[in-house]
């Protein structure tokens, strides 16, 4: 009921992909942005393929020699040049395929003078692919290490159910970043996968010493209880000391992680052990 209701509230996750507002109050880049900001307006008004960087104080052949060092970078199809006081900005049309953030690293690294370079591209999500390679990956080894082919099945569908509860309860935090939110799954699987390994090896234990599979599991539940509440405990300590990160994006991936591996603890001890009962 738990998972059903947070699978609505999958839809209403409000995800925040201007990384810009992570950045620590002191950071020189956050102070650019926001005269970027002031002086040529929000990034609402950047095109899908756009890349601005803000120069101050240029001399007039500074201004021409940048305008042509940026038209000669790679995948970049046009340059814009607008300016206000000391302050130049240089918009750049750029190439959809690019990585726009590895770009405006090259700018900020190649050109001097820079004072912020804007992207409307986050960067910062995880492909697809990685998630799913990762799971596949996880899949395939616990496929050979486990005794049935169905062990996996029940671990994924337990762990999955604690990643929804997670992934929907974030619907009640005011934001997510789209690096939190693109990487929760993979790092919850891997963070809480060894919870439900630890109760199926107690459970077959206690099983073979016995042919009442309840009392085999409440036996296990007893035995697993206090190494796996400890092993989360630490974990989510751990995960908590990210809260104090200057970049502000350590607090907003602390929490949502802590969460899951509440999460996960939880399900171990209430769906998994009926769904190895059940089958």
């Amino acid at each position: 009921a738990v998972a059903a209701v947070c699978f609505v509230l999958l839809f209403h996750v409000n995800i925040n992909t201007d990384m810009s507002k992570y950045l620590p109050n002191d950071s020189n880049m956050r102070a650019g942005l926001e005269i970027l900001h002031d002086e040529f307006g929000d990034m609402a008004e950047m095109g899908g393929n756009d890349i601005r960087v803000m120069f101050k104080d240029l001399s007039e052949e500074e201004k021409l020699d940048n305008m042509a060092d940026l038209r000669k970078l790679e995948n970049v199809n046009s340059v814009i040049e607008q300016e206000n006081g000391s302050r130049t900005l240089y918009e750049l049309g750029v190439s959809s395929a690019i990585d726009q953030v590895a770009l405006g690293a090259e700018i900020s690294e190649k050109f001097q003078k820079v004072e912020a370079v804007e992207t409307s591209q986050d960067g910062a999500a995880a492909e697809p692919s990685m998630m799913i390679g990762g799971i596949i990956l996880l899949l395939v080894i616990l496929l050979i290490m486990c005794r049935s082919w169905l062990e996996p099945v029940l671990f994924l569908t337990s762990t999955g159910l604690a990643l929804l509860i997670n992934i929907g309860t974030n619907a009640l935090l005011p934001s997510v970043s789209v690096t939190t939110n693109s990487i929760v799954a993979v790092l919850q699987l891997v963070l809480s996968m060894d919870y439900s390994i630890i109760l199926l090896n107690h459970f077959r234990q206690d099983r073979a010493k016995t042919d009442d599979s309840q009392l085999a599991m409440q036996r296990a539940i007893q035995r697993a209880f206090r190494p796996i509440l400890g092993s989360a405990t630490t974990t989510i300590v751990g995960l908590l000391m990210l809260i104090f990160m200057k970049l502000k994006i350590g607090a907003d991936l602390s929490i949502v992680l802590s969460k899951g591996v509440l999460c996960s603890l939880i399900c171990n001890f209430t769906v998994l052990p009926s769904l190895i009962l059940k089958f």
